[in-house]
């Protein structure tokens, strides 16, 4: 993906401005299940200057800043508001993503900081992504890059059969 946005030159005046939130997470709150990653943290930080030199304005949660409230809150309250058809917008996370079984379906989910081992409730549902990215839907460019494991659940559309 980096090649791709790497070496595809923006011309003048075709985005307004450019908004990130870029996310990683090594080690977790609870860290007895969710497992500690070597570089997540330093990925997320890479892709942040990386966007950064690109004339994107990031915004970061790393680490314990990287809490379920905190991130979907600066999308929905803080980002949705001023985007607008000339903008766009970079989602990057690197961390654990896990897949629950519920209501006949799998379903996939990033896992925030602060997610809790046995309660789905605390992570980040890919039907609320899709909806925050719906609410951030008046970018002109939307890009979502997940480095994590779901099981291909991400790429799915409506009841996965």
């Amino acid at each position: 993906m980096l090649v791709l946005l790497a070496g595809t030159p923006v011309r003048a005046g075709l985005f307004n401005k450019s908004y990130a939130v870029v996310i990683g997470i090594s080690k977790y709150q609870n860290s007895g299940t969710w497992k500690t990653l070597t570089n997540a943290e330093n990925d997320a930080k890479a892709m942040g200057d990386f966007l950064t030199r690109q004339g994107f304005e990031v915004k970061s949660f790393t680490g314990a800043g990287a809490r379920k409230y905190s991130i979907t809150s600066y999308l929905e309250d803080i980002l949705a508001p001023k985007l607008t058809q000339k903008d766009r917008f970079v989602f990057y996370f690197s961390g654990h993503g896990s897949t629950r079984s519920l209501g006949g379906s799998d379903r996939g989910y990033l896992i925030p900081f602060d997610g809790d081992t046995t309660r789905a409730s605390t992570w980040i549902a890919m039907e609320q992504l899709r909806e925050l990215a719906a609410k951030l839907g008046n970018a002109r460019h939307q890009l979502f890059i997940l480095d994590s494991c779901f099981g291909g659940l991400v790429a799915t559309k409506g009841r996965p059969t």
